[in-house]
């Protein structure tokens, strides 16, 4: 699990180096220690069938000892405990069978062996041989890292063959997300392979993804002076036919209503462009302005209409630092606009709150609150409240709204019930 999560945080090429390496480490350390294994295995197997042999014919033909004592090839001792002949203390102990044995720097191979009462000691000297073996052993050694070497360099140029369309397919699409590029992958740079198969698809998908944001461009640029400018003439004359003194007083109403369902609806066109030019208030050039600024601009325009309907209505500032940070101003006013809004159409009566906590901000109602198990369906496209509201004649577009606001933004909306009674919409800031 470790190696697999070590190896999902690396490159492509370091991942195919890395298994190319350890492959190569698994293949040739074992090559090399089995030779060496089997080596020794077949040094002891023969040198100890030699011994064998020459011990035997060293026992069996008095005229082989005299050849041997002459020859300086071997050494022989016994160790007679009748005679009280005596072996060298290095050689004491020795069982009888094969032995490798160690005097003054030489190395011996020893075959012990016990023939009528007395024991036979037959060495041979072996220095040259071990000499011999360590210097295979280090051929071995070097044999297996210049393996490991030519292994590296193999996997650096698999891995740069390997991942170089790979790595020219991601530089393609990153360079398409600037918005100065031509959004056109270089297809002709692919082999007819999978990567290249997979660079012609996504050619294909950014075509369609420019030409759908170059209509979505369009309809923004149309829907702006198309709504905006129509709505704008409603409120403006609305605010002209208000001046008039003569008006009665329920043609005023409805008059005040037709300006109110235009601010709305104002309102409602300015979140559709802001939510669908889907960028960032530093990045699509709003004002940015202090929370606190914000919220009594906002609010001021609220204190009336909640005033009107009835209800107590206050801002409540708890925590400093957060009301001083710079916000962008269009995104907090449609949010705030739209809690205050769906408050007082759900509240009925009672109070509202605005409250600003560390690095959050609330809209409190002291209304009939809102059930658990509608939490999540408010947040919902065109829901409604009107299930256990009955003031609610709107559609439910507000909190719709809030929501793919402060997701754009990176903020977090969340409904819950008031302690006191009510419900409460949060915003907490990233």
């Amino acid at each position: 699990m470790y190696l697999s999560n070590y190896f999902g945080r690396q490159s492509l090429s370091r991942q195919i180096v890395a298994g190319f390496i350890i492959l190569s480490m698994l293949v040739g350390g074992s090559l090399s220690v089995g030779i060496f294994r089997a080596m020794i295995f077949v040094e002891r197997g023969l040198i100890s069938e030699g011994l064998e042999r020459e011990l035997d014919h060293y026992l069996s033909d008095p005229y082989y000892r005299k050849f041997i004592d002459r020859s300086g090839k071997y050494l022989v001792f016994e160790q007679d405990s009748g005679s009280g002949s005596r072996v060298p203390a290095w050689l004491e102990g020795l069982d009888p069978g094969f032995h490798e044995a160690f005097n003054d720097g030489s190395s011996y191979h020893a075959w012990v062996r016990t023939y009528h009462g007395v024991k036979y000691f037959l060495l041979s000297d072996q220095t040259e041989f071990e000499q011999e073996e360590r210097e295979i052993f280090i051929y071995i050694s070097l044999g297996f890292l210049l393996s490991m070497f030519a292994a590296y360099l193999l996997a650096r140029f698999i891995a740069r063959q390997v991942s170089a369309p790979v790595v020219l397919l991601e530089e393609s699409v990153a360079a398409m997300s600037d918005p100065r590029s031509n959004g056109v992958i270089p297809v002709e740079n692919f082999n007819d392979d999978e990567v290249g198969r997979l660079a012609r698809s996504f050619q294909q998908i950014f075509k369609r993804y420019r030409a759908a944001l170059e209509r979505e461009q369009n309809f923004s640029a149309d829907l702006s002076h198309e709504l905006r400018t129509p709505v704008m003439i409603i409120t403006s004359a609305c605010e002209l036919l208000l001046l008039d003194r003569d008006i009665n007083h329920a043609a005023r109403r409805r008059i005040e209503g037709v300006r109110e369902a235009s601010r709305q609806m104002q309102m409602i066109v300015k979140a559709l462009l802001v939510l669908l030019r889907n960028q960032h208030a530093e990045e699509s050039g709003f004002s940015v302005r202090p929370l606190s600024e914000i919220l009594h601009a906002v609010t001021g325009s609220w204190e009336e209409t909640f005033r009107d309907a009835g209800m107590d209505f206050s801002l409540c500032v708890d925590h400093e630092p957060t009301a001083a940070i710079p916000m962008p101003e269009i995104v907090v006013e449609l949010i705030l606009a739209n809690l205050l809004r769906n408050a007082r159409d759900h509240a009925a009566a009672g109070c509202v709150c605005v409250r600003v906590g560390a690095g959050w901000l609330a809209v409190e109602d002291s209304g009939v609150g809102i059930p658990e198990d509608r939490m999540d369906d408010l947040t919902g496209r065109f829901s409604s409240g009107h299930i256990f509201s009955e003031n609610s004649e709107h559609l439910g577009m507000g909190l719709s709204l809030v929501g793919r606001l402060c997701e754009m933004m990176g903020w977090t909306f969340r409904l819950s019930r008031s302690p006191e009674g009510g419900a409460s919409a949060s915003v907490a800031f990233r």
